[in-house]
């Protein structure tokens, strides 16, 4: 204003917004009326992006894009640099790149008269390659089974060996208690020696050596 005067309102609402009057005294006796339009804005929220593939190929990806500007009073979402532009709506963006151009950023605004936020997309996350992506998820799909089928096949494999074991302790037991149980049988060996050494056979003495020892010895007299 004249004379360089400020008028300052601090702790404002949105609700403060509206035209508000002032008047101006300045000596000696000059009077003034002015008017002021006040407009309480509140911060902007980051817009929100969505994204469709049109097309993809090995050597090129087309992508529509469009930026959500949140609710708010002349909220407006905009493509940076120098894209299109929607207020209170969906700002959209037709990207068509070959593969050298993938590893581009694009960024929305939303802005109002005091305030803006962005966000960003990058365009390689957008037009990767599907069946990588796939065959990622499916080697992931075929491992977690096997995650969870090799502990059970090694608890059972556990459970079959300590009853192979136990079964086999039971059967080295039972036969050990049958021969505990089973009558000893005399064993010859030990009855002989327990009578001692077996006399020797007595001598034959056949006709011919009575014969002989008779022939030898000195004839008795006749009586």
């Amino acid at each position: 204003m004249f004379d360089e005067t400020l008028l300052r309102i601090g702790a404002l609402e949105l609700g403060d917004s509206g035209v508000y009057g002032a008047r101006i005294k300045l000596h000696p006796a000059l009077v003034e009326d002015q008017s002021f339009n006040l407009s309480v804005y509140e911060p902007v929220a980051a817009p929100e992006i969505q994204s469709e593939v049109v097309a993809r190929t090995p050597h090129e990806c087309n992508v529509s894009l469009r930026c959500r500007a949140p609710a708010g009073r002349d909220v407006l979402a905009v493509w940076l640099p120098g894209g299109s532009s929607a207020e209170d709506g969906a700002a959209r963006l037709d990207v068509r790149v070959d593969a050298g151009g993938l590893d581009a950023n694009y960024t929305c605004e939303a802005r109002n008269p005091v305030h803006r936020r962005s966000s960003s997309v990058h365009l390689r996350s957008l037009c990767r390659d599907d069946g990588a992506v796939d065959a990622h998820r499916m080697w992931h799909a075929c491992l977690a089974p096997l995650l969870l089928v090799a502990p059970a096949t090694t608890l059972a494999a556990f459970w079959l060996w300590k009853k192979r074991r136990k079964k086999a302790a039971a059967g080295a037991l039972a036969a050990s208690s049958e021969e505990e149980d089973a009558p000893l049988e005399p064993q010859y060996a030990q009855i002989q020696c327990r009578e001692g050494r077996p006399k020797p056979p007595s001598p034959v003495i056949t006709i011919y050596e009575q014969v002989r020892v008779a022939a030898g010895s000195p004839a008795e007299p006749l009586a």
